[in-house]
Formats: C-alpha cells, sequence, structure tokens
C-alpha cells in the first residue's frame, strides 16, 4: 500500500511544472556534458573512443555529487520515488486508478530505472536488494540511492560561497534528508524541483535526429518513460551534499526556470 504523501494521500496535478521562476534562493544549473571542459565540450559517448561506450548511442548525464556514501530505499523512500514516476506519466499517483497494463508498464519502468547497473542505484538495485514497489528479493538488504544528479538540473544551493576541499572548489547543494521525510513526503518534482533530478540523456545526434560530431547536441529524457521526465529525488543524508564548482553556473534571481533538455 503507498503511504499516505499529501492530505488525501494521492498526488495529482497537471503535467506542467509549478515552479518557472527562481524563487528566493541561490540556483545553479549543471552544465550539460557538451558544456564542459571535463568532456572536452562534447557528448560523452564522443568523449573518448577506446573505450567500452557506443558512439551511435546515448549516455545518461551523471553529475557526481560529494561525499556519496548513498541512501537506503527504505519502504516509504521507494514508494515516494515510485510515486513520483507515477505522477509524471499518468498524472497521479494512485496505483488503483492503473489498469493491469499500465500497472505492468510503470513496474517495468521502475525496475529498469533502478537496477543494479543503472547509474542512480549502480551496483545496489533493485534486481538483486528488496523492493517493496513488486514484492522482490525480501529477504535480501535495501537497495541505495547514491547521491548524483544529471545535467540540465537546477539545484538550490545553501549559498553562493565556494567550498574548498579535496584540492578543488565546490558548492553546496540542498537535499532531502531521509530523517526528515514528514516534512517532505507530500512534496513532487513539480512543485520542489530542486530537489529532484529530471534524468538526461547526452546524445551524439543533432535536432534533426542525424549523427554529428559537431553538434549542436540533443540531450532527452532518459528512456524509461517513453519521452516524458523521469524524476530521481536528490536525497542526502543530512540535508547537503556538495557539486563541483566547474560543473555549474549559478543562477541568476527572476531568471526563467532552465529547461533540462536540449532543444
Amino acid at each position: 500500500m503507498i503511504p499516505s504523501i499529501t492530505v488525501d494521500g494521492i498526488w495529482t496535478s497537471p503535467l506542467v511544472q509549478v515552479v518557472d521562476v527562481m524563487p528566493n534562493g541561490v540556483y545553479a544549473y549543471m552544465l550539460h556534458d557538451y558544456q564542459t571542459a571535463l568532456y572536452n565540450y562534447k557528448p560523452r559517448s564522443l568523449f573518448i573512443s577506446n573505450d567500452k561506450l557506443d558512439d551511435t548511442k546515448g549516455y545518461p548525464e551523471m553529475v557526481p555529487f560529494s561525499p556519496r556514501p548513498g541512501v537506503k530505499l527504505t519502504e516509504k523512500l521507494q514508494w515516494f520515488w515510485f510515486g513520483q514516476i507515477m505522477l509524471s506519466y499518468f498524472g497521479h499517483s494512485d496505483l488503483s486508478r492503473l489498469a493491469a497494463t499500465q500497472e505492468d508498464f510503470i513496474k517495468n519502468a521502475w525496475r529498469g530505472l533502478t537496477k543494479g547497473h543503472t547509474a542512480f542505484t549502480n551496483g545496489a538495485g533493485t534486481d538483486t536488494r528488496r523492493c517493496f514497489i513488486t514484492n522482490a528479493n525480501p529477504d535480501e538488504s535495501m537497495p541505495i540511492l547514491w547521491e548524483n544528479t544529471c545535467g540540465g538540473m537546477t539545484v538550490e544551493l545553501y549559498d553562493s560561497v565556494k567550498h574548498y576541499r579535496l584540492s578543488t572548489y565546490w558548492y553546496q547543494v540542498k537535499a532531502l534528508d531521509p530523517a526528515k521525510y514528514e516534512i517532505w513526503k507530500g512534496w513532487t518534482y513539480l512543485d520542489h524541483p530542486q530537489y529532484f533530478t529530471k534524468a538526461t540523456n547526452a546524445t551524439p545526434y543533432g535536432y534533426n535526429g542525424g549523427f554529428t560530431r559537431v553538434g549542436p547536441w540533443r540531450v532527452d529524457p532518459i528512456h524509461y518513460l517513453g519521452g516524458r521526465d523521469v524524476p530521481v529525488p536528490i536525497m542526502a543524508t543530512g540535508g547537503a551534499v556538495y557539486v563541483n564548482a566547474d560543473r555549474v553556473r549559478l543562477l541568476e534571481p527572476g531568471e526563467m526556470w532552465p529547461r533540462p533538455y536540449n532543444p
């Protein structure tokens, strides 16, 4: 059973982000792979030719946070995340309203997104650990959500100070603290977008769909929801992580909320 996550226990919302202009606070935009020197201003799959990447495929635009001990996905945290992907695809989080084929689809999307060889739950996914959504592996330990986000995302910072640590400069990012679940259990990726990743995929394709080594390059939603937003909560013990300052652009007050995809 899905735990109560709003006053009436269900999220129902139009598929439109509620926040469209920077609210009060300090916000940072995560640069796409092709906007960074780290990948020589190319999509990741074109960055180097002697690795295991296929130049004809896209690659998740992962932006790691630090530190990264991981967050154990308890029953309530799994349902919280699963409710977000339901909201994105169906416009609500009421599992009882779904036909059998719809339930199969969204649970298969969950399996794909949270399996152990995807970036968000790498090495500790629901395919081998306990999954409350599909009732799989009941005797195993909890899966782990790693602390990261994707290119194209906007996050809220604690301040605009660059913190020197690990021989470079970082900004401190606000995250959902699992210990304070009761405070944010009713939040969604639409009304609190700074606390969620919309998973993005860097592609070697241009706007017309053709392969290109010179760009401009397309950035798409990761594929699990058929082109819809794939929301992933940004969680961290203590509610704070760091992001490398070279990977972000600070946003101006009143600036429009950046679109995560390109174009």
